[in-house]
C-alpha cells in the first residue's frame, strides 16, 4: 500500500517582510527571498535533477529560461510550500515571464530592507 504524504499548508505572509506578491493564472503568489527557502529549494530542485547557483542567479539584468522558474519556485516556496517544481515551470512562460521577472526584483529588494522599514520613497519632482 502506498504511503498518503500530506501536503504542506500555505503560509500567510510576514508582516515584518514587505509584501511582493505576482498573479499568475488566477493565483497569487506572494514571493520572498529568505535564505532558507532558497535552500530548500536548492534541495528540491537538486532532487528534480535540476543543478542551477541560485544565489547566482539572482541577476535581474536578464531574464534567462533556465533560471528564471528557479528563481520563482525558489521565491514561492516560503509561502507556498506545496509548490511543485513542475507547476513552477508550467506558470513561468512567455505570457507570464516579465511580471514574474518584475516582481522577483522587488522581492529580492525587499528582502534587502531591515525588518518592518518600509523601501525608501522616490524623490517629489519639481
Amino acid at each position: 500500500m502506498r504511503k498518503q504524504i500530506k501536503k504542506k499548508a500555505i503560509v500567510t505572509p510576514d508582516p515584518t517582510i514587505p509584501d511582493v506578491s505576482v498573479e499568475v493564472d488566477g493565483e497569487t503568489f506572494h514571493l520572498c527571498f529568505d535564505f532558507s527557502a532558497l535552500a530548500l529549494a536548492k534541495a528540491e530542485l537538486r532532487k528534480q535533477g535540476v543543478e542551477v547557483n541560485i544565489l547566482r542567479s539572482i541577476d535581474f539584468r536578464e531574464i534567462d529560461v533556465d533560471t528564471l522558474p528557479a528563481l520563482f519556485f525558489a521565491a514561492a516556496l516560503r509561502y507556498r510550500p506545496d509548490l511543485e517544481w513542475s507547476r513552477a515551470v508550467e506558470l513561468v512562460n512567455l505570457r507570464t515571464a516579465a511580471g514574474i521577472h518584475g516582481a522577483l526584483a522587488s522581492a529580492y529588494m525587499a528582502a534587502m530592507l531591515e525588518p518592518g522599514k518600509n523601501p525608501p520613497e522616490a524623490p517629489a519632482e519639481s
